[in-house]
């Protein structure tokens, strides 16, 4: 197998993923995704690796601190840059 039937087979299971009307599909997707994922990391190819969700919350809660205290400032009379 080469690298692109690789990320090509991690793409489709990711949007299977996205798109599975069942829980149980999107489960087995996403594990899919992730095997492939794991065989890519393996090899030479600069692959992005799979956040976990707890990875996207904690960015997502970075995100919304940063919005927070910009926020504040401009509501103290300052300017955002």
């Amino acid at each position: 197998m080469d690298i692109n039937y690789f990320l090509r087979r991690e793409q489709e299971e990711l949007h299977r993923a996205e798109t599975s009307p069942s829980r149980s599909a999107r489960i087995v997707h996403r594990a899919l995704a992730l095997a492939y994922a794991k065989l890519l990391m393996k090899s030479t190819y600069p692959h992005n690796r799979l956040e976990t969700d707890a990875e996207r919350s904690v960015k997502r809660d970075e995100r919304q601190q940063v919005a927070a205290e910009d926020a504040s400032w401009e509501n103290e009379g300052g300017t955002s840059r």
